[in-house]
């Protein structure tokens, strides 16, 4: 697959998504690293995307999760 054909590949799956959940998605993704490596990764993401995380997205993680694995404990995010 060529950097071309991927990053085609990239845009179509990121459009069939409503933007409004990949801020939810961001906890899925804090939520698989160490603490420390989370810290650092939180600090690379853009600060409005960060502001939305900590005001509605943390929340959405946490639905999602509960959704996702019923009855296991939430890991935790940042």
């Amino acid at each position: 697959m060529t950097a071309k054909e991927l990053f085609m590949a990239a845009e179509h799956g990121s459009s069939q998504f409503d933007k409004k959940f990949l801020v939810g998605d961001l906890g899925m993704v804090l939520a698989t690293n160490p603490p420390a490596e989370r810290e650092e990764l939180f600090k690379e993401v853009p600060a409005p995307v960060r502001l939305a995380y900590r005001l509605v997205g943390r929340r959405m993680y946490r639905r999602q999760y509960s959704t996702l694995v019923p009855g296991r404990t939430i890991p935790e995010t940042v």
